[in-house]
């Protein structure tokens, strides 16, 4: 009996130490690596977003042109001008008088009624290598305003049309028969934009308008200062040849 007792306590120790033993194994486990974590796509398409915003941002050519204010003078001299001049005693020695006036015509020699002078600064704008090269750059940058403009603001339209007579043999495919001939045509037609979104084109545009103008001012004034030095000039020769015929009077 006393066996068998310990025999059923033995059982029985065993029995209750077998939990204990999983319980501890189930302790000392290694926990698994796969972890489920929570998905971030969102977060990540808003930073993407960003970057792209930034960057098409960097890109942008600079902000629009903003004129300068003018000068606040009124006059070119630091005191007024006087109305007229003082007069001497000699022939054609009455005072003159000075007009203020708000423009002048651009062909402003005309206004000094010389027929000769007109037709003498006629030839020279017609003959001048000077005003001719000067046409000829301001004549360049309108053809490169105009290629470019036409190039990047308009649609690009390209049209094609072909047409081919052709002959075919069935020998050739090991075939009987006779040989066959027929027409052949093709049309094709493409269009293509250059978007502008940084606006590159828009500013190059832009810096080949200023060009154009900055050549057709050097040509206005290329030719102001041809006709004021035929003018100074020309009153220079009068004069002189009045002073010479006064001395040859006297």
């Amino acid at each position: 009996m006393i066996h068998s007792n310990a025999g059923t306590c033995s059982d029985i120790a065993l029995s209750m130490n077998e939990p204990l033993s999983q319980g501890v194994s189930m302790k000392h486990a290694k926990p698994s690596h796969h972890v489920v974590r929570p998905a971030r796509r969102p977060a990540t398409s808003l930073l993407m977003a960003g970057m792209v915003a930034v960057g098409l941002a960097g890109c942008a050519a600079g902000p629009d042109f903003q004129r300068p204010a003018a000068p606040a003078v009124a006059q070119y001299t630091p005191t007024s001008v006087a109305s007229q001049t003082v007069s001497a005693p000699t022939q054609l020695g009455q005072e003159q008088r000075l007009v203020d006036v708000t423009s002048i015509e651009a062909q402003w020699w005309r206004s000094l009624g010389s027929s000769a002078l007109n037709q003498l600064i006629d030839d020279a704008f017609k003959a001048s290598p000077t005003l001719a090269a000067v046409s000829a750059n301001l004549r360049e940058a309108q053809e490169r305003f105009a290629a470019r403009e036409g190039s990047t603001r308009y649609p690009q339209v390209d049209a094609a049309l072909g047409g081919q007579r052709q002959q075919t043999s069935p020998s050739s495919q090991g075939l009987s028969g006779d040989t066959r001939q027929f027409s052949l045509y093709n049309a094709s037609v493409g269009v293509h934009y250059n978007f502008d979104l940084a606006g590159g084109n828009r500013r190059a545009l832009e810096a080949l308008a200023a060009r154009t103008d900055y050549r057709r001012y050097e040509l206005n004034a290329a030719r102001l200062t041809l006709a004021g030095n035929i003018a100074t000039a020309a009153i220079t020769r009068a004069r002189l040849a009045a002073q010479m015929e006064t001395t040859t009077a006297i």
